[in-house]
């Protein structure tokens, strides 16, 4: 069963249509890069899966998620869905962390909100994550606030929330953007390393095409609200087929994309930054 499957989702703001008939798939397991530059549409529908549109966007076509279609769904399950079957990765880790609560006590809520526990267990759970992403001293850094922490680490607290209930899909909008190119990269790895862990779909959303190509299976690029282009990273620098697309291959040739591939590069162990 397809995990994912976008078809025909408009978005309209206002009297103007700033997503227009899109459609793509995501399988169980599968990263999909979901790439394009500034306004054309690809954040918003990210936010369209993950029920987070602003107030007064209109909606028509179809997201099922695992077979459940979310358009027209209440927000009530929008925010069951959240948090437990889809999880969220955003491009600030600043703005996703509360900067007087402590590491430990946000992955503490983020462990307990789907699953009823001991908070002594859920204690142990949120230093097992912060473990597992790969923050150093763990025990010690669920007792620190996000200010205490560099911008990579802050990251990996948001990746760790995200992946507290193990969800089917991990939506990620431009989670490196903020972060210089050796973190970004450990991002990216630390991303690829969970989610083959847990075995979730990946969403990556951003306008580098370089860093699409270092983590997904598979790329759809937008342009001007509509969807221009889409295959493997290898098939679309090979034949990007429209403009907007070359333009992204172009720039990903400068940054040095075959460094960032993800067939051409193995994954290095993730360390903290």
């Amino acid at each position: 069963m397809t995990l994912l499957d976008v078809s025909d989702l408009s978005i309209s703001i206002g009297d103007r249509t700033v997503v227009d008939r899109v459609s793509f798939s995501i399988g169980p397991g599968e990263r999909l890069g979901l790439i394009g530059e500034s306004g054309s549409g690809k954040s918003l529908t990210c936010f369209a899966i993950a029920g987070l549109l602003p107030r007064g966007a209109r909606v028509t076509g179809s997201i099922r998620f695992e077979g459940e279609e979310l358009v027209g769904a209440g927000e009530n399950r929008r925010r069951e869905l959240r948090g437990s079957r889809i999880g969220m990765v955003f491009q600030e880790p600043q703005s996703a962390l509360d900067p007087l609560s402590t590491v430990g006590r946000q992955l503490v809520g983020a462990v307990r909100a789907r699953r009823r526990m001991p908070r002594g267990v859920a204690h142990r759970l949120a230093v097992e994550l912060a473990a597992e992403v790969g923050l150093p001293d763990p025990e010690r850094a669920v007792r620190r606030y996000p200010h205490e922490l560099s911008g990579g680490q802050r990251q990996r607290v948001v990746i760790a929330s995200a992946l507290a209930t193990r969800p089917g899909l991990l939506l990620a909008d431009e989670p490196t953007t903020a972060l210089d190119v050796t973190v970004q990269a450990r991002i990216l790895d630390l991303l690829d390393q969970r989610c083959t862990a847990i075995g979730n779909g990946l969403l990556l959303v951003t306008h580098d095409m370089a860093v699409a190509m270092r983590t997904c299976d598979r790329l759809v690029v937008m342009a001007g609200g509509r969807l221009v282009a889409e295959g493997s990273p290898r098939s679309l620098v090979d034949d990007p087929g429209h403009p907007a697309a070359a333009a992204l291959v172009d720039a990903a040739y400068e940054t040095g994309w075959q460094s960032a591939s993800r067939s051409a590069t193995p994954t290095e162990t993730a360390v903290a930054s």
